[in-house]
């Protein structure tokens, strides 16, 4: 009798608690309270949300040193010795804020995935959103110092042809822009 009222008494405590009950004040509680918007499970579609961001980051970092490589090793001996060590210099700055916005959507993909507070979930989207405004920023101030620097060295077929690569990469940051803005969405308290 004694063992099926302790049974009882249990599987009633845990339905209280998984239908979100409060505590019973003679309970003892382990720990700091948790407010109700970070004590909330990450949901399936945020986690999926941060996984498809980082892994946008990732694409997109590799897609633009692997262009950037290819115009430095097409282009470069166009260039003067001071522009050509610009274009080192914007590429490795290009390929390091991109590499803020990887390692910062990875944080926030990690914290995600181990069920951490939707608070830490959420202010780790808002670092990496941060992060991909200053990457995209700089890209856009980079191209506009390397616009006119190329266009007098380009022909008209392979200015056409950078013209499409540019519009290609801006597409993808722009889309990187809105995955990463999904996932902060997603936690915001």
């Amino acid at each position: 009798m004694h063992r099926a009222r302790s049974t009882l008494l249990l599987a009633l405590l845990a339905v209280a608690l998984m239908a979100g009950s409060a505590v019973p004040a003679n309970a003892s509680v382990i720990g700091p309270p948790t407010s109700v918007a970070s004590a909330k499970p990450s949901s399936p579609s945020g986690i999926a949300d941060a996984t498809a961001a980082h892994a946008s980051a990732t694409t997109l970092r590799r897609a633009v040193r692997k262009l950037l490589t290819r115009y430095l090793a097409d282009y470069g001996d166009r260039l003067s010795k001071a522009e050509l060590a610009r274009m080192r210099f914007l590429a490795k700055d290009a390929d390091r804020q991109l590499g803020i916005v990887e390692t910062r959507t990875a944080t926030t993909e990690r914290l995600a995935r181990s069920g951490a507070p939707r608070a830490a979930v959420y202010r780790s989207a808002k670092a990496a959103e941060l992060a991909f405004t200053k990457a995209q920023e700089s890209s856009v101030t980079t191209l506009d110092e390397v616009q006119p620097m190329l266009q007098s060295k380009l022909g008209l077929l392979e200015a056409l042809s950078a013209k499409g690569d540019l519009d290609d990469q801006m597409a993808r940051y722009d889309a990187l822009g809105a995955q990463i803005r999904k996932v902060s969405a997603a936690y915001a308290p």
